[in-house]
């Protein structure tokens, strides 16, 4: 049962992780695009800022249920491990101490 719960909180992790790093060459990716579609002059109004602001919103990818299934999975992993008995049977040497 333990080993089961430490697979799911390496799993988890692992799984996070590479979740972080996928969104952060993906939030690169998006990010160019957006300077590249800024006109190239010194000043912008209200308006174009907040049209710019939106148009990079929408760019980006939804990420919460990326982070919380993984997080979940981390979480049944920990739970187990907190709750689950350390060893199923003592020995009698482990009595005396």
């Amino acid at each position: 049962m333990r080993k089961a719960a430490l697979a799911l909180l390496i799993l988890g992790f692992v799984w996070l992780c590479g979740a972080a790093f996928y969104f952060d060459l993906d939030t690169a990716r998006s990010s160019s695009h957006a300077r590249d579609a800024l006109p190239p002059k010194e000043s912008f109004t209200r308006a174009e800022v907040v049209q710019h602001i939106s148009f990079i919103y929408r760019l980006l990818p939804e990420r919460a249920l990326w982070m919380l299934l993984p997080g979940c999975v981390m979480l049944a992993g920990g739970s187990i491990l907190a709750f689950a008995p350390r060893n199923a049977t003592l020995s009698a040497h482990d009595h005396a101490a």
